[in-house]
């Protein structure tokens, strides 16, 4: 199927209120909700539309080189053009730093036709990463990009590596209808699972387990202050020796 592809430019910016974001938790959100993790705010405040890849990074090159511009990060979603998709839907996804370098791509497609999975603008199984692109290990401190904030987080598993997802597939292929599941250890999706903490009005502490797709997950920008390395560590520990799910397929 022939089409092209729009790209759109969305660029991520330092709240100008807060000239030296740091990892704290925002107390003042207590008003509006029941709990907070910590991180810092940003803000979506360029869109570019662009007919090429070249002038979408043309543009994140020039913001780069703008020491005032005060930017955080850069994202470049491709899209077809004249096909009607859903208003997340994207062929792949690129993400970049705020220096302007490519820090990850993802060419996981999520758009499907007519409801089915066979998709003819790309493609919509994740077949794994090469090990040079997965940039982050268990343990490591990260930040997870958000619409309007980044988030503090610690790793606790990698995406799986296009080996270990053929040999999964084999592995399903060659399975009988009604046997179990081959058990997979690492994410079947292009995600990392990362664990996170909750704090509330009155100080108690729970426990924040998640899956987030790669291109959102980045290196810290600045220090990670002590107690909230150790809580980070702590909250770890606690999700790795819960039960695991029976529920899961793997």
């Amino acid at each position: 199927m022939n089409y092209k592809s729009l790209f759109i430019l969305r660029v991520f910016f330092y709240c100008f209120w807060e000239p030296k974001p740091g990892y704290d938790i925002d107390k003042e959100s207590f008003s509006y909700r029941l709990s907070a993790c910590p991180g810092f705010y940003i803000e979506n405040l360029e869109t570019g539309y662009y007919q090429s890849l070249a002038l979408a990074e043309k543009r994140i090159r020039q913001l780069a080189k703008n020491k005032q511009s005060n930017v955080y990060c850069f994202l470049v979603e491709e899209k077809p053009l004249d096909y009607p998709l859903g208003s997340y839907a994207r062929l792949s996804v690129r993400r970049y730093l705020g220096n302007g370098k490519l820090w990850l791509t993802s060419d996981v497609s999520s758009i499907y036709y007519k409801g089915r999975k066979r998709n003819p603008l790309g493609n919509v199984v994740f077949r794994g990463r090469d090990p040079k692109t997965i940039l982050f290990e268990e343990g490591d401190f990260v930040e997870v990009v958000r619409e309007n904030g980044v988030d503090l987080a610690i790793v606790w598993k990698m995406p799986a590596t296009a080996e270990q997802m053929e040999t999964f597939y084999e592995r399903e292929r060659l399975r009988k209808k009604n046997e179990p599941r081959y058990q997979c250890m690492e994410n079947l999706d292009d995600t990392y699972t990362l664990v996170g903490y909750l704090e509330s009005k009155n100080g108690e502490i729970s426990n924040r387990c998640f899956d987030c797709l790669a291109v959102d997950v980045l290196p810290t920008s600045l220090p990670v202050p002590g107690k909230i390395a150790k809580e980070l560590r702590r909250q770890l520990k606690i999700a790795q020796s819960a039960p695991p799910d029976d529920e899961l397929p793997f």
